[in-house]
């Protein structure tokens, strides 16, 4: 190839003919990959599906054991807010819970 051939991110250079230039006439030559075997089609798709299944199977995990935990998270939450004031912050955390669960139970309404 030409020195000014564009090298490509393998490191081997493409020619690609200026056909602009008059008197030259166009390269229809292309080049073709072999077609991909089941076992590398599979691998190939198999990241794409995999990832996001293995982000959700987490997800359920860890919502799992949150659920299944909420009081002794509770009581943990609690103790690092300290003794002094724990009337307080259990009063805010049911509150906040409250409000979250009416936030997310109530079915949206239009506006005009």
């Amino acid at each position: 190839p030409p020195a000014s051939a564009p090298m490509t991110p393998s490191g081997t250079s493409s020619f690609r003919p200026d056909t602009n230039s008059p008197g030259q006439g166009q390269n229809l030559l292309q080049q073709y990959s072999e077609p991909w075997s089941l076992p590398e089609m599979l691998g190939s798709y198999s990241g794409l599906v995999l990832s996001p299944l293995a982000t959700t199977g987490l997800i359920l995990i860890f919502a799992f054991f949150i659920l299944v935990n909420r009081r002794d998270l509770r009581d943990r939450i609690l103790r690092l807010a300290g003794d002094s004031r724990l009337h307080v912050t259990t009063q805010a955390l049911d509150d906040a819970a409250n409000r979250i669960t009416h936030y997310l139970l109530t079915p949206p309404t239009e506006s005009a």
